[in-house]
């Protein structure tokens, strides 16, 4: 019975605000941030900040995508 009501809390956390929580600072890392790094010379930042901006952009939808099925 604590797993099912584990389970619901869980499918409750992973609704379409923790999809926009995670997207919307990844596109803006992505669109703004290393546009701004890569202007100020800091490459090595700018692909830290890429990898870490992809990840969270396929991890957001993948994780809201596998609680949604669950």
């Amino acid at each position: 019975m604590g797993i099912l009501y584990f389970k619901i809390a869980l499918k409750n956390f992973f609704d379409i605000y923790f999809l926009i929580s995670v997207l919307f600072p990844s596109l803006f890392i992505f669109f703004v941030d290393i546009p701004n790094l890569k202007r100020e010379n800091l490459n090595k930042e700018a692909q830290i900040a890429k990898i870490i901006a992809i990840t969270y952009i396929i991890v957001g939808p993948v994780t809201y995508l596998f609680f949604k099925i669950i």
